[in-house]
């Protein structure tokens, strides 16, 4: 796993949320949820060669992360997943798409494309699944009789 990547995602958010002025005090919280996720992601794609799934496994840890730093820090959620999801938004790929789009090739720009979206959906599709859970596990608690109120 390269160390130097990780270090690089957490500076990257740290400079995200110093950019769209995220308090300070979550800041360093916000870019530790990034480079988790950008770890998260390396060993995925290291073990399973699959950049979509990867992504999800990122995706889905800093949604895990985010919920329970959000309870822990009682602040919004969004605090540290717009910053932990930012190092796995496929930009290279849109880059691509566009790139190869203009250059009049065809089939690599619909490639690129599908690519996009697939990453885009698992992302998607692994926030909503980590906020599911935290949901349920937030309904577990006991249900007061209507008598009781």
């Amino acid at each position: 796993m390269n160390v130097i990547q990780v270090v690089a995602a957490f500076i990257g958010v740290c400079c995200y949320g110093f950019s769209t002025e995220t308090p300070r005090r979550f800041i360093v919280y916000a870019g530790i949820g990034g480079g988790f996720a950008w770890m998260c992601y390396l060993f995925t794609l290291d073990l399973l060669q699959s950049v979509v799934f990867a992504n999800f496994i990122g995706a889905f840890s800093v949604g895990i992360y985010s919920h329970m730093m959000a309870r822990r820090m009682r602040t919004p959620v969004t605090v540290f997943l717009l910053g932990g999801i930012l190092p796995l938004v496929p930009g290279r790929q849109i880059y691509q798409m566009v790139y190869y789009l203009i250059a009049q090739q065809n089939t690599l720009s619909a490639n690129n494309l599908i690519l996009t979206l697939n990453i885009a959906g698992a992302i998607a599709l692994a926030i909503f699944l980590a906020d599911t859970i935290f949901i349920m596990l937030k309904r577990e608690q006991p249900i007061q009789d209507v008598k009781d109120l």
